[in-house]
């Protein structure tokens, strides 16, 4: 017979085993994404950080960015975290399709992009994190 800590452990084991392969999921199209020959690598404008109430007040950056044919595209992140991940009236790295500039990579200043925030610290866990990384970078 097993005990419940025994239960307990590979409980938490297969929870950590599935974090870790989303995780190293979303680490794949992340760069997969970036080594795209129609992708371009530029700098976007933090224009301001939108806060959205809730359960908990999350902080939405909002971009501008160049394209490389001059037009200027303004963007909100549908990924929010708290605190804010990036300062206002700073410039960010990103990555975006040439032909469809809303198709885009932001990348915070510690290399990881925004649509990554996964579990610990400041950042919260969010599915929608892993659907942003799917859907705008695929």
């Amino acid at each position: 017979m097993v005990d419940a800590g025994t239960i307990v452990g590979l409980v938490f084991t297969g929870v950590g085993m599935i974090i870790l392969f989303v995780l190293l999921l979303i680490n794949f199209f992340r760069q997969r994404f970036r080594t795209r020959p129609d992708v371009v690598q530029s700098e976007a404008y933090v224009v301001r950080n939108e806060m959205s109430l809730g359960d908990v007040s999350m902080y939405h950056p909002v971009i501008q960015f160049q394209t490389e044919d001059g037009q200027v595209h303004e963007y909100k992140s549908i990924i929010g975290t708290s605190p804010p991940r990036f300062e206002e009236d700073t410039y960010v790295p990103i990555y975006y399709v040439r032909d469809n500039p809303k198709k885009h990579q932001l990348v915070s200043l510690n290399g990881t992009s925004i649509g990554i925030s996964i579990l610990a610290g400041s950042d919260h866990f969010s599915w929608s994190g892993f659907v942003y990384a799917y859907y705008f970078i695929t």
